[in-house]
């Protein structure tokens, strides 16, 4: 579909893609079903002229757009000319057209609709409108998607092929600390378990040779998805064809075409929990039904006969997988609902979900478990005619609406807030069921795992106010999860960027004595679709993926490499030798310490995300805060806010409170109990104490903080002025500016911040100033019976991050913004930028590069010259 933006002043304008839409001027969103498209296999005649704010497109001789733009100049800026693609704020590109550009002119004034239908006819014999076929990947002699050439480790691996295991018993899987964190043990002995996942669309055969590659890799755990429902390609579904009718042996060949490529295969089960079309025929009323009324594919998660009958059909696939000769090959299993495995609400992206009639009931009945009578929800709503079986589901108004900027009221948004509440707990419901419903229905112990803890990740988009993402607090504590997954963030995988992992919270994961795996679905260089996250290149694949290995090793976490783009995108001998080397060395340190050695805690509460109006999403940016943590260069764990009372949470010097808006006395009495136990200092971001049970006041951020505050309802774009900037807290603050009004010359640094509604401002005279936003203290710092207390209005910045680490003391090992992470025996570094890297180690270690076996002398600081991209792992040895 084609797009047209220009730039003005930093802010882009035009019909611009805005999530599955378009952002048309005049118009609003104009969804992708009613926009132009080009033809595929055919070429296509495509024109755009610009007129004074005036845009009109043309596509094979018809204007499919004609509207005016709020800007009507062109800026000349340095922003690049980019046709055929767009491009990212950092700098990779994104909506890659997956074609052919010919012929491309450029006028200096704007062409009348007859003179560019006369330029097409002009220029249409040299195009047959005939279809046509473009040879792919021809730069890349070694893509060999039908596997017709055996890698060198396959036929090294087949040489001394491993003999079939003998009869072997169902394995006793189990969580429990080894090398600092929890690590997956199989008969009480622990294991590396880096994993690997077929293309879910390959054949039996496709599976056997991706699984051969991985096995001659060293990679003995596999999973693999079956579908009850949908049918992709050669894909193993529609296996489920009735109650209490099935077709396993079909699974069951797809399982041992892994086992016959690798013997030693531990396999982990993913069993896919949508309803079939027999079961939706025979419940036609079963759907979700969004805003417009339109009815989505499959039930809502709260459907109780969904979950029944899934329910059912979960223990009789376990069973029958538990008493059959795979057994001992099964060692775990992820039950998978919802959209794309992740639990999402079925057609969460089309519109605010859900107003079937199932989910209506479904949310009284909630409110029936959290009202004793009608008066208690007609006070909490502020309706007195309401009673529990008329409440209802709120309006799409009611749910986008703002009563206080960035913020909903607690006490004027309670049916929303309720709605919002009865979607996670829907959800987590869903997943804590089938849990259950495994873990009673195997022999012996398995893993069990699921997708879930994105929410961090949402931040304050729409999206998570459509999802019932609010509850991994909830499943953490559920002694019937073993595991949580998640992809690798799709918007960081590129070269020079964090490749960091959508679920935030891994130090609450290892709290709570579960694994994490990160889904490394990787689009290799060989990838053939247009993902603006797909490598460009084999360097940047062998860079990425060795990131991903780095990442794995200093979180103490697990990687499976899911071959989503197809099995022949890994199939080649650099990226398999990489991944053999990867393997090896997974096991060779699996019992080194991979304990965490932060001193910074980063915190962020779901509760509080309840109360976001989707207005002002700057306001509480996590999705980027959570990527930017690894560019601090001071390693931090981070954890829900739900966790500050755990007895095994260790103390911190800095404790980063990034969304305590929503406050209990009781959270807050915990907060304070967790700083007093060493005087630690805590940084408060933008609105700590806002809310509470009682309504929305400063008076509770004071008793939060310490700190008296002021409430502005509006605070306009500006920038924060650093007042104090001998104070280490501001080291790393702000850019210089030149006063030209002032004589003589001074030099202040500034920060620029967004605008905020509402905003806040210290005024306490016993606290210190360090930065003002139009005269007011917008980051201050003031001791505290419990602790020091520090508070910035703007969001987190690894600049502020870093400085406050550098106040209390705490190691920054780089201040370069590359991608930095640490624990007790590995170290990651990958540039953002060329150059020589600076590491300083808190304490003079041995250091032995991962990359090609250097080995250093004791030293307090190493140097390595990087390019952007580029990855380098060290192993800190013990003195």
């Amino acid at each position: 579909m084609p797009e047209f933006g220009y730039r003005v002043n930093g802010q882009w304008h035009g019909i611009l893609r805005n999530g599955n839409a378009f952002a048309v001027p005049g118009e609003g969103r104009r969804a992708f079903a009613e926009c132009p498209k080009l033809l595929p296999n055919r070429w296509n005649f495509l024109a755009v002229s610009f007129d004074r704010g005036a845009i009109r497109m043309y596509l094979n001789g018809e204007q499919v757009f004609d509207v005016t733009a709020p800007r009507r100049e062109l800026q000349i800026t340095d922003a690049p000319l980019l046709l055929g693609g767009g491009q990212t704020s950092g700098g990779h590109r994104t909506f890659p057209l997956n074609g052919l550009l010919d012929r491309v002119t450029l006028w200096d004034s704007a062409l009348s609709a007859a003179q560019v239908e006369a330029f097409r006819l002009q220029t249409a014999a040299h195009y047959p409108q005939k279809t046509l076929s473009v040879a792919w990947r021809k730069e890349f002699p070694e893509y060999d998607p039908q596997f017709k050439r055996k890698l060198a480790l396959v036929e090294r691996y087949e040489a001394a092929l491993p003999a079939p295991a003998a009869a072997a018993t169902s394995p006793v899987m189990t969580i429990a600390e080894h090398g600092g964190v929890p690590s997956i043990f199989r008969d009480g002995v622990a294991e590396a378990t880096m994993c690997m996942m077929p293309d879910m669309c390959a054949n039996e055969q496709g599976v056997f040779l991706s699984a051969r590659d991985f096995a001659a890799a060293g990679v003995n755990y596999y999973s693999e998805i079956f579908w009850t429902w949908l049918k992709l390609g050669d894909s193993c579904s529609h296996w489920w064809t009735g109650y209490g009718q099935y077709e396993f042996e079909r699974v069951a060949a797809r399982l041992e075409k892994i086992v016959e490529a690798n013997p030693k295969a531990a396999i982990i089960v993913r069993v896919k929990l949508n309803a079939p079309e027999w079961w939706l025929k025979e419940n036609p009323a079963e759907r979700v039904v969004d805003e417009f009324g339109k009815q989505g594919v499959q039930p809502p998660m709260s459907s109780e006969k969904w979950l029944r009958d899934v329910s059912v059909m979960l223990a009789d696939f376990v069973r029958y997988f538990e008493h059959s000769p795979l057994a001992p090959h099964i060692v775990g299993y992820v039950p998978a609902g919802g959209s794309t495995s992740e639990w999402f609400w079925w057609n969460y992206k089309d519109g605010l979900v859900d107003y079937s009639v199932i989910n209506r009931e479904a949310f009284r009945r909630f409110l029936r478990s959290e009202y004793a009578d009608d008066a208690s929800l007609a006070q909490a709503w502020g309706d007195a005619e309401l009673t529990l079986a008329t409440a209802d589901i709120p309006t799409p108004e009611q749910r986008l609406s703002a009563e206080d900027g960035f913020f909903r009221d607690p006490l004027r948004c309670r049916q929303v807030y309720d709605y919002r509440r009865f979607m996670s707990k829907a959800t987590t419901a869903a997943i804590r069921q089938v849990s259950k419903v495994v873990r009673e229905n195997c022999v012996t112990r398995k893993l069990v795992g699921t997708f879930y803890g994105y929410s961090m990740g949402m931040s304050s988009g729409p999206a998570l106010a459509n999802l019932g993402f609010q509850g991994f607090q909830e499943l953490l504590e559920d002694d019937n999860l073993d595991f949580f997954c998640a992809p690798t963030n799709y918007a960081t995988r590129r070269d020079g960027q964090s490749g960091d992992y959508i679920v935030g919270y891994q130090a609450s994961i290892r709290l709570h004595n579960k694994v994490y795996y990160d889904e490394a679905d990787m689009r290799t260089y060989l990838s053939r679709g247009n993902e603006a996250y797909r490598a460009d290149s084999l360097q940047e694949s062998l860079n990425t993926h060795w990131r991903s290995f780095g990442n794995a090793l200093t979180h103490g976490a697990n990687i499976w490499w899911f071959l989503i783009a197809g099995n022949g995108t890994f199939h080649t001998d650099a990226l398999m030798e990489q991944i053999a080397s990867m393997s090896r060395l997974n096991r060779e340190y699996h019992d080194v310490s991979r304990r965490s050695l932060a001193q910074v805690a980063v915190l962020c509460d779901e509760e509080s995300m309840h109360f976001y109006s989707g207005r002002y999403s700057h306001c509480a940016s996590l999705a980027r805060v959570k990527t930017e943590l690894a560019t601090i260069g001071a390693p931090s764990d981070v954890y829900l806010l739900g966790d500050i009372g755990h007895e095994r949470m260790p103390d911190y010097k800095l404790y980063i409170f990034l969304n305590a808006f929503y406050i209990t006395p009781e959270r807050r009495e915990a907060i304070q109990r967790k700083l007093s136990r060493n005087h630690a200092a805590a940084l408060w971001i933008y609105a700590p104490g806002y809310l509470s049970p009682t309504g929305a006041s400063v008076a509770t951020m004071a008793q939060l903080t310490g700190m008296t505050l002021r409430r502005v309802a509006e605070q306009p774009a500006s920038q924060l002025v650093i007042t104090r900037s001998e104070h280490p807290l501001a080291r790393y603050l702000g850019k210089i500016r030149r006063d030209g009004q002032s004589a003589p010359l001074s030099e202040k640094r500034v920060l620029k911040m967004e605008a905020f509604a509402p905003a806040f401002f210290v005024d306490d005279p016993a606290a210190e100033v360090i930065g003002e936003l139009d005269g007011r203290g917008a980051l201050a710092v003031k001791p505290c019976d419990w602790g020091t207390s520090i508070f910035s209005l703007n969001t987190l910045t690894p600049d502020l991050a870093r400085g406050a680490c550098e106040m209390l003391g705490i190691p920054v090992y780089m201040d370069s913004g590359d991608v930095f992470q640490v624990n007790e025996s590995f170290l990651m570094v990958h540039a953002v930028s060329d150059g020589e890297k600076r590491i300083r180690l808190p304490e003079a270690r041995k250091v032995r590069n991962l990359n090609n076996d250097e080995r250093y002398p004791a030293a307090t600081e190493l140097r390595v010259q990087l390019k952007r991209g580029d990855t380098v792992i060290f192993q800190l040895e013990k003195n």
